[in-house]
C-alpha cells in the first residue's frame, strides 16, 4: 500500500522512512501527486540523502522537495520539454503562442513550465519554478511599450 509523503520525502506513518522516484507519493496542500520520471527520481534521491543527513544532525535540512527536473519528448518532428510540476492541479496559462510555453501555477506560484519548440524558452523560466506568479502576470497583462 502506498503512504502519503509529505513534501519533504518523508512519510507521515514512519518517521524514519523516505522514499523517492515512482514509490513516492507526494501530498501537498490536501492534493496527492506523484512524479514518475527518471531525472525527477534521482532529485528526489539525493534530497530525501540531504534529508537523512539533517535527521542525523550531519547536515542543514534541504527544506521541502520542490520539482525542478527537466524532461522531454520528441512528438511528430517536435520537442515538447517540460520542467517542474505540470500536472493537473493548479491553474495552466499561455505565457507565449510563438513557441508555444504554458505555465502552471498552484497558490500563486509557478510550479512548472511547458512548451513545444521552446527550449530555450522553457529553460529561461526554470530558475523562477517555486516563486510568485505574480510579476509575469503583470509583465504579461501590462506589455511594454518602449522601443530601444
Amino acid at each position: 500500500m502506498e503512504r502519503s509523503l509529505s513534501i519533504r520525502l518523508r512519510s507521515r506513518d514512519h518517521e524514519n522512512v523516505y522514499a523517492a522516484g515512482g514509490v513516492a507519493v507526494h501530498e501537498s496542500d490536501g492534493t496527492i501527486w506523484r512524479i514518475d520520471h527518471w531525472s525527477d527520481a534521482e532529485a528526489q534521491g539525493a534530497h530525501a540523502a540531504r534529508s537523512v543527513l539533517a535527521s542525523l544532525g550531519l547536515a542543514d535540512t534541504p527544506g521541502p522537495y520542490r520539482p525542478r527536473a527537466l524532461y522531454s519528448a520528441q512528438i511528430h518532428q517536435h520537442l515538447y520539454i517540460a520542467a517542474g510540476h505540470t500536472g493537473r492541479f493548479g491553474t495552466t496559462r499561455a505565457f507565449s503562442t510563438s513557441p508555444l510555453v504554458l505555465t502552471h501555477d498552484r497558490a500563486g506560484r509557478l510550479v512548472g513550465v511547458s512548451g513545444l519548440d521552446a527550449g530555450p524558452d522553457v529553460m529561461a523560466l526554470v530558475p523562477r519554478l517555486h516563486t510568485s506568479i505574480t510579476p509575469m502576470l503583470t509583465a504579461e497583462s501590462n506589455p511594454s511599450t518602449h522601443t530601444p
